[in-house]
């Protein structure tokens, strides 16, 4: 089991990403059954996954080290690198959706409405030069990175309390089952695998193996660490009625 600070990350390639999205976007108006259109996207999504996971990476380990110069330096080359406002106007005029994400869309919709916008997942649709752009010139408010109102929020809540109480943590196990087209999606490994590092970073940054290793593991050792493990199942019949559980096994006084 990888914990989240062994998440291994590398400065993405912006210009070949580029390239890549433009074969998608070629093969995908070329195809010509159902199926073949499916795979291409899926396998777009991949990619838009891992850029993501990239992104979510750099992002969050920045956050919890601002003087970490390596992240600083990361920041700075994504912010550098992502479009400003004018090609991203003309690339949602054009309906070039291969750079340009609906969730983006919606942001720009809001504010060129004169409406706040909140992004409630954790990716990075307001973390480009573009949207900081636009919210200056419409001197409307963006904010957010992920509600955290699920599975996050549940560990949010009960970690602290575990710690607090010095309780030991041997496992922590959460599901979800969701039918709506994210079902579909988050269904697919690599997808999920944004999802995953946001959920996973949870319990690291709260339950401190380096300060309690009795309750939380020693160091590197895999045997003694406590096990989190976190799933997304598509499973059609809900719909968009998402369903979760977790199962948090811990333990007491003299292991009891």
């Amino acid at each position: 089991m990888q914990k989240f600070s062994e998440l291994p990350y590398t400065r993405p390639d912006i210009a070949a990403a580029v390239e890549e999205y433009k074969r998608y976007s070629e093969a995908f108006k070329a195809a010509k059954t159902f199926e073949e259109a499916k795979k291409v996207f899926l396998d777009a999504e991949k990619l838009d996954t891992h850029l993501s996971t990239i992104a979510s990476l750099c992002s969050i380990r920045n956050t919890m080290n601002t003087t970490d110069e390596f992240y600083e330096a990361e920041m700075a080359y994504r912010n550098e690198n992502l479009p400003n406002l004018i090609p991203a106007e003309k690339a949602m005029k054009e309906d070039d959706r291969e750079h340009v994400a609906p969730s983006m869309c919606y942001a720009y919709a809001a504010l060129t409405e004169g409406a706040p916008f909140i992004m409630g997942a954790p990716n990075t649709t307001v973390d480009i030069p573009a949207m900081w752009e636009l919210a200056e010139k419409t001197k409307m408010p963006i904010s957010g990175k992920d509600f955290k109102t699920g599975q996050t929020l549940v560990k949010s809540g009960f970690a602290p309390i575990i710690g607090t109480r010095c309780l030991g943590l041997s496992g922590w196990f959460s599901t979800n089952i969701l039918g709506n087209r994210d079902g579909l999606v988050l269904d697919e490994p690599a997808n999920f695998h944004t999802k995953e590092v946001s959920k996973l970073s949870t319990l690291e940054t709260i339950l401190k193996p380096d300060v309690q290793p009795d309750l939380y593991g020693h160091g590197n050792d895999e045997d003694t660490q406590y096990y989190h493990k976190v799933r997304i199942n598509y499973y059609p019949p809900r719909n968009d009625n998402k369903e979760g559980w977790d199962n948090i096994d811990i333990f007491g006084w003299m292991g009891y």
